[in-house]
């Protein structure tokens, strides 16, 4: 039995004192003897002790509690640490006042939030007072107010900045990870924004919106990735009014100077693109700095390609998804003088989709047709006018050009009593029908590697879906989320860009990280396992003592938690 005992003494001075023990007796031939006691000291000082023990046990029911997120958000500034992206910024931006936070703690909060939950600036100091960080970083929550972090944009991040910090980080990246860059994965898109037309603004502008929004203001933006590792490694932002294949005549000349300024000696690069890109400048541009490059070709550059029979085509490989691709290979001159390798692919998936989906839509225009000549056509005067009747049709039902081509639409005038009546008959152009369905499901390739294996080119080429992911992720409404634009000025709009290819650099590196781990199964599923960590803080005692917690993991969390050594940030 443990209990509490007691015992008093007589000071020198003739104060009379309590001392107080903790005893523990236990029974011996039927009597109680103590066994041990550990002395607490005097007695108003040992109950000062135990309330305190007391309000602190987890056996007691808390005030509140605090949901602070997340295990994700330490991952992310483990990497960036490592990186030393707030020294970095912060050389660069030379702020002279020592107040507030620096610019390094602006982008780099920005870039956690981007990779976590992606929210306004304004809504930032919310999210920031949220998540573990406000206990890693106390006291700053005052200052990320949206004038804070307008002010230091202004302020420290010109576009030469913005290219000085991200050469820098890169550099950093490339010495403690290592790039291969054997080959570079190059590709552009854009954004489509509500700004309205700004006399100060270059960014915003119309053009070819890749979403279909036509009738917005557009902000273009190309990147380079490293293929093994997909470390963003280049980028650029311009305005939204300028061509892909244009862009890339600019863009090669930068990559040119960049690599000079890594200091990176590339002698068997590999620059991999889309259609979009293509021009013989452009080409020219490659040739000269000896670079190899993989490239795909407009359908209509080689018709006579797309027209040859399957028994051409041999079988190349299998995918993961065990569906057979097959090809056939030439050489031809493409551009410039020097002959290329010119590749046919064909995949039976591809193609079987969208034969279905042409057959889904003629279908659907046959129907249209019907119904148009059973319940209008001849019905009131303007549909028994040719020229009306072919307008309709043609504007209305077949809409596309394609349709134009393959549905055969026959009109003629047919006398019955007297009066001149509009019959309308349709059907399959079968002629146009097999050269439009002939081309489905093949690509055209090509490339100056002749020495390459007509796998390896294929395969260099379909790695594009790699930086075509980086988009999806930019545009994704859960994940990075470059739009909707918070900003109206090119200034900002930069910035803001700028934390998002950030935000791409560090999802590639912790990608790196958990494939160095071992960890199996797909990034997205052990960041979402990631993000599921919260931190609880339980309060006693009107807030005066926390006890912090974890909520139940399942084993693949405890596995990332230990291995990404977390706990610095939750206990």
């Amino acid at each position: 039995m443990v209990y509490i005992s007691h015992q008093n003494k007589i000071l020198k001075s003739g104060q009379k004192v309590t001392y107080l023990y903790i005893a523990h007796n236990v029974w011996k031939n039927g009597v109680s003897v103590k066994e041990w006691t550990i002395p607490l000291g005097r007695k108003e000082q040992a109950e000062e002790k135990l309330r305190d023990i007391a309000l602190n046990q987890k056996s007691f029911n808390p005030e509140s509690a605090e949901n602070l997120s997340s295990a994700l958000i330490g991952a992310y500034l483990d990497i960036f640490e490592e990186l030393d992206i707030v020294k970095i910024i912060n050389e660069l931006t030379n702020k002279n006042r020592s107040q507030g936070l620096t610019p390094g703690h602006y982008i780099l909060f920005c870039v956690l939030n981007r990779l976590t939950a992606p929210k306004s600036k304004n809504l930032l100091k919310e999210w920031f007072e949220g998540t573990i960080l406000k206990e890693h970083y106390p006291n700053i929550s005052e200052f990320l107010t949206v004038q804070h972090i307008w002010n230091h944009f202004k302020e420290y991040f010109k576009p030469e900045i913005l290219n000085s910090i991200f050469l820098s980080l890169v550099k950093k990246v490339i010495e403690l990870h290592g790039v291969s860059l054997k080959t570079i994965l190059i590709d552009s898109t854009n954004f489509y924004t509500y700004i309205s037309d700004h006399p100060f603004n270059e960014l915003p502008k119309r053009g070819h919106g890749k979403d279909g929004k036509k009738h917005l203001n557009l902000i273009n933006f190309g990147l380079a990735v490293d293929k093994d590792t997909e470390y963003p490694i280049y980028y650029k932002t311009y305005p939204g009014n300028v061509t892909d294949y244009t862009i890339f005549k600019e863009i090669l000349p930068e990559i040119t100077e960049w690599f000079e300024q890594l200091e990176l000696d590339c002698p068997d690069l590999t620059l991999t693109f889309d259609k979009g890109n293509n021009s013989e400048d452009s080409i020219k541009i490659i040739e000269k700095n000896e670079w190899g490059f993989i490239g795909s070709l407009k359908p209509s550059m080689f018709k006579e390609l797309l027209q040859e029979p399957f028994t051409e085509f041999s079988k190349i490989y299998d995918t993961r998804k065990k569906h057979s691709v097959y090809a056939f290979r030439r050489e031809a001159k493409v551009y410039t003088d020097k002959p290329r390798a010119i590749i046919v692919t064909f995949d039976e998936k591809v193609h079987n989709k969208n034969l279905n989906t042409l057959k889904y839509h003629i279908t659907k225009r046959f129907d249209q047709l019907q119904e148009f000549s059973i319940h209008k056509l001849n019905t009131k005067p303007q549909w028994m006018k040719p020229e009306d009747i072919l307008k309709h049709i043609d504007t209305q039902i077949l809409k596309q050009k394609d349709f134009k081509k393959i549905i055969a639409i026959i009109l003629e005038s047919v006398i019955k009593e007297a009066v001149e009546y509009q019959e309308l008959r349709w059907g399959l152009d079968e002629r146009n029908f097999k050269e439009k369905t002939n081309t489905y499901g093949k690509s055209i390739i090509f490339s100056n590697r002749m020495d390459w294996t007509t796998k390896e080119i294929i395969l260099g080429y379909r790695q594009l879906y790699k930086i075509e992911k980086k988009f999806t992720d930019m545009k994704s409404c859960y994940y990075i989320r470059t739009r909707p634009f918070n900003h109206w000025t090119d200034n900002n709009l930069r910035i803001h860009i700028f934390t998002c290819v950030l935000a791409l650099l560090g999802e590639a590196l912790l990608k790196t990280k958990l494939k160095e781990l071992k960890f199996k199964g797909s990034f997205r599923k052990n960041v979402n396992n990631l993000e599921k960590i919260h931190k609880i803080n339980l309060f006693y005692n009107k807030g005066k003592y926390k006890n912090p917690i974890l909520p139940h993991l399942t084993k693949i969390q405890e596995r990332l938690f230990s291995k990404l050594n977390l706990e610095q940030y939750f206990l």
